[in-house]
């Protein structure tokens, strides 16, 4: 069980990511797409906080004997999920970056072709 200290710490720090992240959505430094994940993981770390039998309750049906590794299985699937989501960013935004690098070398070239033809 977590000690009440331990508790609080918890609970405080996810009242300050929420608000953090709040904070740096409204300021336009994170897009409301990537801030939604840090709150969706805010909010179970305060409710298993705020209700530390329920990880027992919850492994026990997992059938997993040790609820810390419950965390840590829980842990390394969302961050494949985000690694895969972040990766699928990258890879459109690359695609549009070649994209616009060949626009603008087209465009470039023609503006080129005008002025010696003038």
């Amino acid at each position: 069980m977590l000690s009440t200290t331990t508790q609080l710490f918890l609970l405080g720090a996810c009242i300050f990511v929420m608000l953090f992240i709040t904070v740096k959505i409204k300021k336009g430094r994170l897009k409301l797409k990537y801030g939604l994940p840090w709150y969706a993981v805010t909010f179970v770390i305060f409710v298993l906080a705020a209700f530390p039998k329920l990880i027992h309750k919850i492994s026990e049906l997992i059938g997993i004997h040790d609820p810390v590794n419950m965390l840590f299985l829980f842990g390394f699937v969302y961050l494949m999920i985000l690694l895969y989501k972040l990766t699928a960013s990258v890879s459109r935004l690359s695609d549009k970056v070649k994209k616009l690098t060949q626009e603008a070398a087209i465009h470039d070239k023609c503006e080129n072709k005008e002025k010696s033809n003038e």
